[in-house]
């Protein structure tokens, strides 16, 4: 979620691999005398993502899908508008929407390790439909799915946090939803 927050409000560049994220989960100890001039624990561990007791593949699957609807509705361009609207550190949710060539999304994150908000209120910038284009909590990512994929959101016109339309969601626990406007027949 904080790699999903970082990219949403960084601006507009995204450094996505560090150094130890997949390589190297574990310390890093180059050859020395003391470790008797072992390799063993300073290579890449290239391998770690397609372990499928591990959940380095589903971190990466993740990244890959955040990747993929930054290319969809692309945010990280020069002069890209963004708006927090809701920041609730009692309740550890954050909302805030970004604008894209491809239209806004709007990005809902609760940080808050056991309380779920069923009906939590979200102001976006024009009514109609949307959907969520990106679920932090969707199976694909080892999440438990607890927001059913493709449900549609009908935003109305009542005012939230100075945006004139908002719509209701439920955001469960430790999750972020990214939503997108689904164009209107």
């Amino acid at each position: 979620m904080i790699r999903l927050l970082t990219m949403g409000l960084g601006g507009e560049g995204w450094l996505g691999f560090m150094g130890n994220e997949f390589g190297h989960p574990e310390w890093v100890d180059f050859p020395r005398e003391g470790n008797g001039w072992s390799y063993k624990m300073c290579r890449r561990q290239w391998g770690l993502a397609a372990d499928p007791l591990l959940l380095y593949g589903a971190l990466s699957a993740f990244e890959a899908g955040a990747h993929r609807l930054c290319n969809d509705f692309p945010w990280l361009l020069p002069d890209t508008p963004s708006y927090v609207s809701t920041q609730d550190n009692g309740a550890k949710v954050v909302v805030f929407e970004r604008g894209t060539a491809g239209g806004p999304l709007v990005f809902a994150f609760n940080f808050h390790p056991s309380a779920s908000i069923e009906g939590l209120r979200v102001g976006v910038p024009a009514e109609g439909p949307w959907v969520a284009a990106l679920d932090s909590d969707a199976e694909a990512f080892a999440g438990y799915g607890r927001v059913a994929a493709g449900t549609v959101y009908t935003a109305q016109p009542v005012q939230h946090h100075g945006r004139p339309f908002s719509l209701q969601i439920y955001l469960p626990a430790r999750v972020a939803l990214v939503l997108k406007r689904l164009p209107q027949a």
